[in-house]
């Protein structure tokens, strides 16, 4: 998965034109998310919704549809509905950051079955932003496909360590037979 994708063309446009199983993961409401989706979704690329969450720290960077702990089931469902129009085609929901959300019970109870009643084909991908995340132990009681991620790909913006996050990836999915990994559609990635 490349997440962070809708502020930058020339970047969106080279993640969405890698090769293989690479899912597009675009936020809402940036200036090309949109136009990047319906790219990503007529090159065959599976389009995800990576919908900004309330983090624990730097919560001045969450973007106005981001989604708090303290919104109501109606508020959640506004910002989802906008979230979703940004993003056509999305066949999946991650968080973008959302330590704070993803590791608070209520706040993923009601995001969950907002989403199943709103959008019930749709699965959601745990970024792992905190190891408190609630998301799967939440999906599964309402009954939303969810998987995680194994790996993220550049934490360290360093083509070495990106190729050893890349070799973790491999392993895992040798042994397990899948593997999800996230990376961010900068130039060493």
């Amino acid at each position: 998965i490349i997440d962070d994708v809708g502020n930058s063309w020339a970047r969106g446009l080279q993640a969405i034109r890698l090769p293989g199983p690479v899912a597009i993961s675009v936020i809402p409401d940036l200036p090309y998310s949109t136009q990047l989706a319906q790219h990503a979704h007529g090159r065959r690329k599976d389009v995800i919704l990576h919908m900004p969450m309330e983090p624990m720290e730097r919560k001045e960077l969450l973007s106005p549809i981001g989604l708090t702990t303290d919104m109501d089931a109606d508020r959640i469902m506004q910002s989802m509905e906008s979230g979703f129009e940004s993003v056509p085609h999305a066949v999946a929901m991650n968080n973008h950051m959302g330590s704070e959300y993803t590791s608070n019970t209520a706040a993923m109870a009601r995001l969950m079955s907002v989403l199943r009643e709103q959008n019930p084909k749709i699965f959601f991908i745990d970024s792992l932003t905190t190891p408190n995340s609630k998301v799967r132990k939440k999906a599964t009681e309402y009954g939303i496909p969810a998987l995680a991620r194994d790996v993220f790909l550049d934490n360290e913006r360093d083509e070495t360590a990106i190729e050893r996050q890349f070799d973790k990836l491999v392993a895992i999915a040798r042994q397990r037979g899948y593997a999800i990994a996230i990376g961010h559609p900068y130039q060493e990635t």
